[in-house]
């Protein structure tokens, strides 16, 4: 984050400089005696909070917001006056706070933990729409949304699979505020279409692999996660975010075919007393359904309800080898709660009854 602070008094000025530097040591913090002096620093860079007193010679704190262009700024007056009028030009101003002097450090902390919590917020919404909106949006827009995502080295585009109902996730939202928490990464993330975005920048203190890594392991998300990078050409922002979009509703980025299939083999086996949907193993799998079933009947030569049946019979028969299970329960552990379906299944797939196969075997 850059910091502006316009103040006219001295000890003010450098008391408050100090204050911000040690609470927020990751910000860019910058000082300015005047209005007039503001302004200039911010025509040749970009301040996302900026704190202004309003008593200040020539051109006093209003009037230099007036001429300033507070598009994405937050604005915090510091003033000495407790004057309604102030405050009613304030609101105007849509300022983020107004604060009177002596400032409290408490009150500060609070001020830019308000302001940064709202920052990402923004810059979430920025990556938003840069990504959805790319070919509509202007030059100008453009470029408006790729400065405030901040990305300043390596950056990478990573794809998290989508729990149920689009959410997701405790252990994955608590594992990429854990990374936050680190300050050594650029952390930005947007949910499109029920997918997860994460983008992932490196800071001058943090490795873009390392970043990746750690992702991974504190979500949780393990190979489910796929990122696309890194790059530091803002054009290929877009092209990761067109490819990992296209994977994820068709694909299954970054496994091969066989892994795939494999992993729904092996699932299907880990899980026959449950009732497996083609929508669950998608799910596991990362890719869409219909492309699931598709590229397993081409695979394997078999459907998946085939290739379940086919295992849960087997299964069956290997617990009805013990003379001591009865039928009903073989079935539960088979994942068929009605025992007279589980003996037609058995039977239309065997030819005979579980009881005839077991008294046979």
């Amino acid at each position: 984050m850059r910091i502006l602070i316009v103040e006219d008094e001295l000890k003010t000025r450098e008391g408050l400089l100090m204050l911000v530097r040690y609470l927020r040591p990751d910000a860019e913090v910058s000082a300015a005696e005047c209005g007039q002096k503001a302004l200039e620093l911010c025509r040749d860079s970009y301040y996302d909070l900026i704190f202004t007193d309003i008593k200040m010679p020539g051109m006093n704190g209003f009037q230099m917001l007036s001429q300033l262009d507070r598009k994405g700024r937050m604005i915090v007056i510091v003033s000495g006056y407790a004057d309604f009028s102030y405050a009613r030009q304030a609101i105007r101003f849509s300022v983020l706070d107004y604060v009177l002097k002596p400032v409290s450090a408490v009150k500060i902390k609070d001020i830019l933990n308000l302001a940064y919590e709202q920052m990402e917020l923004a810059r979430d919404g920025c990556l938003y729409s840069y990504l959805t909106g790319y070919e509509a949006l202007s030059d100008e827009a453009r470029e408006y949304y790729w400065d405030k995502l901040e990305l300043s080295g390596e950056f990478a585009l990573i794809l998290f699979p989508a729990g149920p109902a689009g959410d997701t996730g405790h252990e994955m939202e608590s594992g990429i505020r854990k990374l936050k928490a680190q300050g050594r990464f650029r952390i930005v993330t947007a949910v499109i279409r029920d997918r997860l975005y994460v983008l992932l920048g490196a800071s001058g203190q943090g490795n873009l692999q390392e970043g990746i890594r750690l992702l991974a392991e504190y979500t949780g998300a393990g190979q489910r996660m796929h990122a696309e990078g890194p790059s530091r050409n803002k054009e290929d922002l877009r092209l990761f975010y067109r490819d990992l979009s296209q994977k994820a509703v068709y694909g299954c980025a970054g496994q091969s075919v066989c892994d795939t299939v494999r992993l729904v083999k092996d699932f299907i086996l880990q899980n026959l007393d449950t009732n497996i949907s083609l929508a669950m193993l998608a799910e596991v799998a990362f890719v869409h359904p219909a492309y699931l079933s598709t590229l397993f009947k081409k695979e394997t030569g078999e459907n998946l309800t085939e290739y379940i049946v086919g295992c849960r019979i087997n299964r069956a028969k290997e617990l009805l080898k013990n003379p001591a299970g009865k039928i009903y329960e073989v079935a539960v552990a088979v994942g068929y709660n009605d025992a007279k379906y589980f003996s037609s299944v058995f039977k239309n797939e065997t030819g005979m009854t579980p009881r005839e196969w077991r008294r046979l075997h």
